[in-house]
């Protein structure tokens, strides 16, 4: 049942998330080897540009089902930005991680 449900839950979230994406938004679901510690890297960097768009890899990931729940911490870290689109994205992130890893 509560494998059911999880996989339900996701299946909605992509679905918004799809529903939302613009085809600009595209460049975020491609993945390549070793990007995992690149987008360690824009997260802690202090370009806000470049930490806004490794979250927004970071939940294109996650609709495509990968993982990335290890990548937590740093992005909570950006939740005490004063950019409203970055915190926005990291409540985003938070509520998505938090239905799939309950």
């Amino acid at each position: 049942y509560k494998m059911a449900m999880t996989s339900r839950i996701t299946e909605k979230f992509t679905k918004e998330i799809q529903k939302r994406t613009r085809k600009s938004d595209a460049k975020y679901f491609t993945s390549k080897r070793g990007e995992t510690s690149e987008l360690r890297d824009d997260l802690n960097s202090s370009d806000k540009d470049r930490q806004k768009d490794a979250v927004k890899k970071i939940i294109a990931n996650m609709t495509l089902g990968r993982d990335v729940s290890f990548l937590f911490t740093d992005v909570v870290k950006l939740s005490r930005t004063p950019n409203m689109e970055i915190k926005k994205l990291v409540y985003l992130y938070i509520m998505a991680n938090a239905k799939l890893n309950p």
